[in-house]
């Protein structure tokens, strides 16, 4: 009997009973296979879809500067923004190639680095891991759903120093309220973060409206709580104006040993003072702010939630004020402040939202990183939030965003997912999985065709439309003018109006490219009629007045190919277009 009862207990230990799957994990799993569903399903039709004019316009002064060589002398700059983003353009040309999938593959990348720091914004706590996965989703999702205007964005990329700057005056807070007083840890780390905002304010300067207030934030609150905070905040300072000085001062060199200084003071100084005050709406007036709401539908209202949560963040200070400095011990005010580790990036993106929204124009990739700091605001706040309603309808909210629009794309994308592995990115690819439908693909392929029957060199070809612009990559010419965005600039510079014209009549032009549904070109496209690949409409009652008629010489849908040398520019542009 014995001998029974031993076996019975070994075949029961040899074959335990299986444990139940926790509701967690199997969570967990849900959300990891989502992350990972979403990635393999939208990154090959991501990568395929189509660069926006300002990514050609980085190109071709990345190809500039890279024919040009890094000992050229003689470099001219016409670009009304700082160089950083054509630095970051040549280093991918030269690492990745000249396919715009490499390109939108770095900006990929841009924006994996992004989801890593921000979903480290959520505290700690049991929920955290799970909250990060799901933060990283609706993140991912919300850009994945953003148009090619918004891809490879000046914007979007200097966020990324940004957010390694921010990680590191979190870290300075911790070491300034600490009490201790680490001279060379702190020090070092100032340096860093200040070479970070630096290098971001290189992309744009805007940057230094969040930087100052985070750097303000930190001294309030050392001021405050922390011992030695006089020799602490004077050496935090010193650190962060150093460390951006370097980055400053490496710009700048590189400006004036290239011979870009005289011309880039000249843009940035006063050139641009024009550009601010431009009226970048146009002829669409209030139609121009509806088309941006509706693009950012529903995800621009994460604010009217983002916002009141990083007050009510930034307002928790007043706990700082009542702490008592006789009572810091090696526990750092910071880590006993409720909430402590939200407040920084509360700030910070209360910061960026004001530049984006006050300081600078309503473009569409200029508004893409304040949504992507208000989600992991709004998720940190979810995490730390003691009501239970309002953490459901607050995950409600962020469901309802993902759902209204990106299930819908996302099936498009899958039924073209083994084309754009097979074939990469092409014209026709492209129009198919654009959002927004500023470039006609396959048209721009096709009046590429045909200019390169034409035996064009170097300067015979002004694409004259901002959207045409990547022709001048496409047949590997340079352009007629230094002014790569001739419409626009004729538009917003008014007072260089005559400069920019008379270096267009002076330049070999042989054939002209405009955009038919660009700015001021209503006229010319009533005159013409509206035939997708017809030359021209035979039955426009106002062609034949039109004085340019016969030097029209190939069309596809809005892109028309005008034969005109650089004299006649002039006359050609009063006879077409109203400015």
């Amino acid at each position: 009997m014995p001998e029974v009862l031993s076996l019975a207990s070994s075949e029961q230990s040899a074959h335990p009973k299986s444990l139940p799957i926790r509701p967690g994990r199997l969570l967990d799993g849900a959300l990891w296979f989502l992350l990972i569903g979403l990635l393999v399903i939208n990154l090959p039709a991501f990568l395929c879809m189509g660069l926006d004019g300002d990514a050609s316009l980085h190109d071709l002064v990345a190809r500039k500067l890279i024919q040009a060589g890094i000992h050229a002398t003689h470099l001219a700059w016409y670009e009304t923004n700082l160089p950083g983003m054509v630095w970051l353009h040549v280093l991918v040309r030269l690492l990745l190639g000249w396919r715009s999938e490499m390109l939108r593959l770095a900006d990929f990348v841009v924006v994996a680095g992004i989801v890593s720091l921000l979903v480290s914004w959520v505290p700690a706590s049991p929920a955290a891991g799970r909250a990060r996965l799901a933060l990283a989703i609706v993140l991912f999702s919300y850009y994945f759903s953003m148009s090619e205007w918004c891809h490879c964005q000046r914007d979007v990329w200097m966020l990324l120093p940004a957010l390694g700057a921010l990680s590191l005056r979190r870290r300075q807070l911790r070491l300034l309220t600490g009490s201790g007083f680490r001279r060379g840890p702190l020090l070092a780390c100032a340096l860093l973060e200040g070479f970070l905002w630096g290098a971001a304010f290189w992309i744009k300067p805007f940057v230094a409206v969040p930087a100052l207030c985070c750097w303000l934030l930190t001294a309030c609150l050392t001021w405050r709580t922390a011992p030695h905070r006089s020799g602490k905040l004077l050496l935090d300072g010193m650190g962060v104006l150093g460390g951006g000085l370097l980055a400053g001062a490496a710009g700048c060199a590189w400006l004036l040993k290239s011979g870009a200084w005289p011309s880039f003071v000249q843009m940035i100084f006063v050139w641009n003072r024009e550009y601010v005050n431009a009226d970048i709406a146009g002829e669409a007036g209030w139609l121009y702010t509806l088309g941006f709401l509706t693009r950012f539908f529903p995800w621009l209202l994460v604010h009217a939630i983002a916002v009141p949560e990083a007050l009510q963040q930034a307002l928790g200070i007043r706990h700082w004020a009542f702490v008592r400095r006789r009572s810091v011990t090696s526990t750092t005010a910071c880590e006993r402040m409720p909430n402590a580790q939200c407040l920084m990036p509360a700030v910070f993106y209360l910061g960026w939202l004001f530049q984006a929204v006050l300081l600078q124009h309503l473009y569409d990739y200029v508004q893409v990183p304040p949504v992507l700091l208000g989600l992991a605001v709004v998720v940190c706040g979810v995490v730390t939030s003691p009501r239970p309603v309002a953490r459901r309808l607050v995950l409600g909210f962020l469901l309802v965003c993902v759902l209204l629009r990106f299930p819908a794309l996302c099936v498009e994308r899958a039924a073209l997912w083994s084309q754009c592995v097979r074939e990469g990115s092409t014209a026709s690819l492209r129009d198919r999985l654009r959002l927004y439908p500023k470039i006609s693909y396959t048209d721009l392929e096709h009046v590429g065709n045909y200019l390169r029957q034409q035996d064009l060199k170097d300067g015979e070809l002004t694409c004259f439309s901002m959207q045409t612009v990547p022709l001048y990559l496409d047949l590997n010419l340079k352009p007629s003018t230094n002014y790569l965005f001739l419409q626009f600039g004729l538009l917003f510079f008014s007072q260089h109006r005559d400069e920019m014209l008379a270096a267009w009549s002076s330049s070999p032009q042989r054939f002209l490219v405009c955009d038919l549904e660009g700015p001021r070109m209503a006229a010319l496209k009533k005159t013409l009629g509206g035939g997708d690949d017809s030359l021209l409409d035979a039955d426009a009652p106002v062609l034949a007045s039109y004085p340019w008629k016969d030097r029209i010489v190939f069309r596809s849908g809005r892109y028309v190919v005008f034969r005109l040398s650089g004299p006649e520019s002039s006359q050609w542009l009063a006879d077409t277009c109203t400015y």
